[in-house]
């Protein structure tokens, strides 16, 4: 009986051990993001980055400073070819020329702070909640023949959302999360949201 009870703490403390070597002092992550977010020419899907350092207090809580970017180009109009029509003298009429279309280029760019809380256990899957507060910067350039044109906006950001890491070593694991963004880019407030996926460097121990 006393084999059994002195396995039984055997296993408690060896548990314990486990699960704080879980618990990373900090944790970088990065990877690619998809967005439905306003860009200030009307709101459009984007493709981007998201990365975030996060500095764990203890087992389930931490603090994240978290940053991302946004990038789409879309032709805004098309070429347009002139041709003159000399019905009475073809020879005379002066060549046909293009008029270059214009390119519209946008951008936005995230970073905010916030708490992210965490349930570790000794699972591989460590699921996770935060909510950020910050900034954001956008920008929308229209490039034309002969020039190019920036209108540009800052705003707040708010962001709420979690996911689940999946942890591949001890010192990499798989993250995948959704956040909702609050934003008011040039003054329209606009409610999106975004889908990153990447890595998650984990150094030091708790």
């Amino acid at each position: 009986m006393r084999k059994i009870y002195a396995l039984i703490i055997l296993l408690l403390c060896t548990a314990t051990i486990m699960t704080a070597q879980e618990t990373p002092k900090i944790e970088l992550f990065g990877g690619y993001s998809f967005a439905h977010v306003n860009l200030g020419e009307g709101r459009a899907n984007v493709n981007g980055w998201n990365a975030s350092v996060a500095y764990n207090l203890n087992k389930w809580a931490g603090i994240v400073v978290d940053g991302s970017g946004f990038y789409r180009s879309d032709q805004a109009t098309q070429p347009l070819t002139v041709i003159f029509v000399c019905p009475l003298d073809p020879t005379t009429c002066p060549p046909s020329f293009t008029l270059g279309g214009s390119t519209l280029h946008q951008k936005l760019h995230t970073y905010s702070i916030g708490p992210q809380f965490s349930y570790r256990t000794n699972s591989r899957f460590t699921p996770f909640v935060h909510a950020f507060f910050g900034g954001g910067y956008a920008s929308d350039t229209i490039h034309f023949t002969g020039g190019h044109r920036t209108d540009a906006n800052g705003s707040h950001v708010v962001t709420l959302g979690g996911g689940f890491d999946v942890r591949l070593t001890s010192l990499l694991a798989l993250r995948t999360q959704v956040d909702f963004l609050q934003t008011r880019i040039f003054h329209d407030p606009h409610e999106g949201g975004r889908i990153s996926t990447g890595m998650v460097f984990r150094f030091g121990k708790k």
